[in-house]
């Protein structure tokens, strides 16, 4: 039975990587349908070096478009895919040789398998130092790791699992789903900053039958440069706003279990979290716009929840005081 897979991977200016990282699913090719490149208007030569290598690769198709994030160029390759099911993998990364396979052999035990959810390994790049990654949980051993060896009849019942066992990752290149999902439901990625977080909850919600793998199956690098390692902007707390937004909505559902809906709160507060440390750790100064939508976002959770309440006020003063220590006493 052939999956039909559609490999479909973003490219922005990370052309020290792409061959690794194309050869790495390109070598598993039995098992696919495709591989779609989005070239998102790469200016370091990643089109040139694509186009000499895998331009007359019969797998490989090749798509340029200008520069409008990572989310639109996922959205396009999706359009483009004839496969049943679709990987979204990163231009930078590292497949497991036997991915594929896995998902080869675990479709034929559960034909209608619409979603497949296994684990991760983070790698320093050896071009990268451990001491210039702000991020360094990223390097983690759990970092990317599942706890659960397990069939769902259901995809909300496979996310309720992994929010109680603290295995939910919203990282799209640790899934494999059924192509189907996406058009019976409309699901894209929005043009956000953190737009995993809300396709991932929206893809577990919607999707049918579902398996969660132990096994490591995905490589991600971890390296200075990349976008996880970015310096924190205004459009940071726009993407967390937005998601809140968007989980939201997804919460509106009627059929949605009650436990589901509380992972989906308990995800918002840690957003809102999120947005006070991101402005706090960034010593971000707001225009007076952003200043309003600021506080206008964060107000209706902060009013209806004490702890969110104290946090938002005494945060920006830990953090200040926590760097100074460090500076006195490093």
């Amino acid at each position: 039975m052939n999956p039909g897979i559609s490999v479909i991977i973003p490219i922005y200016n990370t052309k020290l990587y792409l061959q690794e990282a194309v050869n790495s699913i390109l070598q598993q090719s039995e098992f696919l349908t495709e591989i779609i490149i989005i070239d998102d208007g790469s200016t370091d030569g990643s089109w040139e070096l694509l186009e000499n290598i895998y331009g007359k690769n019969e797998f490989v198709k090749i798509h340029h478009t200008e520069n409008k994030g990572q989310g639109h160029a996922r959205n396009l390759g999706t359009d483009f895919a004839k496969g049943d099911y679709i990987y979204y993998f990163d231009s930078d990364d590292i497949s497991a040789p036997n991915l594929f396979k896995r998902f080869h052999d675990l479709l034929s035990q559960i034909p209608d398998l619409e979603l497949f959810c296994f684990s991760g390994e983070s790698f320093l790049d050896p071009n990268s130092s451990a001491e210039n990654i702000p991020g360094k949980h990223e390097l983690s051993k759990r970092a990317w790791k599942r706890t659960i060896e397990q069939y769902y009849s259901s995809g909300e019942e496979a996310f309720n699992s992994l929010k109680d066992n603290n295995s939910f990752l919203p990282g799209p290149p640790l899934y494999i789903f059924k192509k189907s999902i996406l058009v019976k439901n409309g699901i894209k990625f929005s043009h956000i900053r953190y737009e995993d977080e809300e396709f991932t909850h929206k893809l577990f919600i919607y999707a049918g039958q579902t398996y969660v793998t132990k096994d490591v199956l995905f490589y991600r690098r971890v390296r200075e440069g990349s976008t996880m390692q970015l310096g924190r902007t205004f459009k940071d707390i726009l993407g967390y706003i937005k998601t809140i937004e968007n989980l939201e909505e997804l919460m509106n559902i009627t059929y949605l279990k009650p436990k589901t809906k509380e992972h989906l709160k308990d995800k918002i507060v840690h957003l809102v979290r999120s947005i006070i440390i991101t402005k706090a750790s960034s010593n971000m100064r707001l225009a007076k716009e952003e200043k309003r939508i600021y506080k206008n976002s964060l107000m209706p959770y902060i009013r209806n929840n004490r702890n969110l309440l104290l946090f938002y006020y005494t945060y920006q003063y830990e953090y200040k005081l926590r760097m100074l220590k460090e500076r006195m006493f490093n």
